[in-house]
This record gives structure tokens, sequence and C-alpha cells, in this order.
């Protein structure tokens, strides 16, 4: 199942899962992406809202924009790995 809200600690627990099936992804690409999947441009336009909603921030998920933004990026990266993603996530 996909996230749907991201507080400071799950946020890093998801990004380790990303970064531990894709561990090409460069940290701050990492971040960038998961931006993405929340529906921000900006991982600085996501941590401005988190620290609107510290305790939970609620979100639509967009797999696919953090999948084209990580090919934006210069990531070739194949869409099937991203529930290796999420199965990573959710046994943490």
């Amino acid at each position: 199942m996909l996230p749907t809200q991201f507080n400071g600690e799950t946020l890093a627990a998801f990004k380790r899962s990303l970064r531990a099936v894709w561990p090409e992804v460069g940290s701050s690409h990492a971040d960038e992406a998961i931006a993405a999947l929340c529906g921000y441009r900006t991982y600085a336009s996501l941590l401005y809202a988190l620290s609107q909603e510290p305790e939970q921030l609620v979100f639509e998920p967009h797999p696919d924009q953090l999948m084209a933004r990580l090919g934006e990026l210069g990531y070739k990266l194949r869409p099937s790995d991203f529930d290796r993603v999420l199965k990573t996530y959710q046994s943490e």
C-alpha cells in the first residue's frame, strides 16, 4: 500500500527503503523524488509543508511522479521495482 501520510520519522524510513532498493539514487535525489511522490515540486516545499503539519502531513501519493522525477535526474529504473520499495518500507 502506498503511504498517504508522513512525519519526519516515516519520511526518513521511506527514504531508507527507496535507497535500499535503488542504492544508485543519491540522497538528495531521493529527497526530490519523495517530494514528487507527495505532490510537491521540490524537497524544500515538502519540508515547509511538514513544518506546518509536524504531526502528520497527509497527501495523495503520485508514484508516477516519483518515477518521472528520478528519470529527469538521469536514473533509468524499472517502475516494477517500486513495489519492492513499498515492501521494504512496510517491513521497517
